[in-house]
């Protein structure tokens, strides 16, 4: 089963940091690039990036905490999600 764009909260990446480190940066807040033509599937792309914020992380573990208390995604009460 193929996940839906609501299914995405959002993505932790890989990235070398500005001091030349490996860390992780973090995408989230899901849209559409342009409205799909119809018949076609849209394109999503993430809205909000914390390296254009400057924010990097050291550890795959923070980057996904980061996201979990940041993203911008309504979690329904009593149920878990996944970042």
């Amino acid at each position: 089963m193929r996940l839906a764009p609501e299914d995405i909260v959002g993505v932790v990446e890989p990235a070398i940091g500005p001091r030349g480190g490996a860390t992780y940066t973090v995408s989230y807040d899901l849209t559409e690039l342009s409205p799909p033509a119809p018949g076609e599937r849209g394109t999503p792309i993430f809205k909000k990036h914390s390296r254009l914020d400057g924010q990097f992380f050291p550890t795959l573990t923070a980057a996904a905490r980061w996201l979990d208390e940041h993203a911008s995604v309504p979690v329904p009460a009593g149920s878990g999600r996944t970042a």
